[in-house]
């Protein structure tokens, strides 16, 4: 993972998708909570 860190930095690409992913875990994360609690 160290790896793919600096190799984002220097392309400009996969930032956009660095988002993207923050906003699936952040779903994930709620859907998570909400089936959790009955």
């Amino acid at each position: 993972m160290a790896e793919t860190a600096p190799r984002s930095v220097r392309t400009h690409e996969p930032s956009p998708r660095t988002s993207v992913c923050r906003r699936t875990r952040s779903v994930r994360v709620l859907d998570l909570a909400k089936a959790i609690p009955p």
